[in-house]
């Protein structure tokens, strides 16, 4: 908690997330966007998930895409963020079709933070890289 504390912007629900092994065919069957900022009053950032991977998974990953015009994911946008121990990544899950490719035998652990998007974030990720 004291690293995600740290975080210049306001932040909202934490969560330890336990996600068993699915390879990509089964993944992408639950392949989603979040609904994060329906209810945002207009005055209020963009929230946003921040991602730490908690357990060593060299082989899995997060699945992205981008959204056609029907707001169908495009499957020729696909992007892959590999999920080893201590990576860690924002997304737009609202925007992102997204999904965990969790290639393994044993279950596998992350922190997921709602997070809202404000300068104050970008600095801080800045300073990260």
């Amino acid at each position: 908690m004291a690293y995600i504390k740290s975080i210049p912007a306001n932040f909202g629900r934490v969560r330890i997330i336990r996600l068993e092994p699915q390879t990509h065919d089964q993944a992408i069957r639950s392949v989603h966007r979040d609904d994060n900022n329906r209810l945002n009053p207009e005055d209020e950032g963009w929230v946003v998930r921040m991602w730490i991977e908690l357990t060593d998974n060299p082989d899995s990953y997060m699945l992205l895409y981008d959204s056609d015009e029907n707001n169908l994911p495009i499957k020729e946008s696909e992007a892959r963020v590999p999920m080893q121990k201590g990576s860690h990544f924002i997304v737009d899950s609202q925007r992102l079709w997204h999904v965990g490719v969790h290639n393994g035998n044993k279950s596998r652990y992350a922190a997921i933070i709602s997070v809202e998007s404000s300068p104050e974030l970008q600095e801080w990720v800045a300073s990260k890289m």
